[in-house]
């Protein structure tokens, strides 16, 4: 038999969790676009850390499509090593990105 507290509180976790992906979604984006025009290691560092968070984050909370994406920009991002990536990095980045955060701005409340 389920506790209908822990069964809220769970809710409640899982709402504030749906909620945060509005400011994630805004921050990648923003992050991503600061390093187009001007690559700096504190920017890829935080954007890093956001999306790592989210690949770690998401499936506990059901979201196992953002898990997988997230993933799949996480390893492209470790390949660079805090270095601009090569012009086909550039694009495969971008591309992985804008897949994740469509699956963002999807599962936002």
């Amino acid at each position: 038999m389920s506790d209908p507290g822990i069964e809220a509180k769970l809710a409640a976790v899982k709402q504030a969790y749906v909620a945060s992906l509005a400011d994630k979604c805004q921050a990648i984006a923003e992050l991503w676009g600061n390093l187009q025009q001007h690559w700096s290691a504190e920017e890829f560092d935080a954007l890093h850390l956001i999306v790592h968070g989210l690949a770690g984050s998401a499936e506990t909370f059901g979201f196992a499509d953002i898990t997988r994406a997230a993933r799949r920009v996480v390893d492209d991002l470790r390949q660079i090593e805090k270095q601009p990536p090569p012009a086909a990095g550039w694009a495969r980045i971008d591309r992985q990105l804008a897949e994740l955060l469509a699956l963002l701005e999807k599962h936002q409340a």
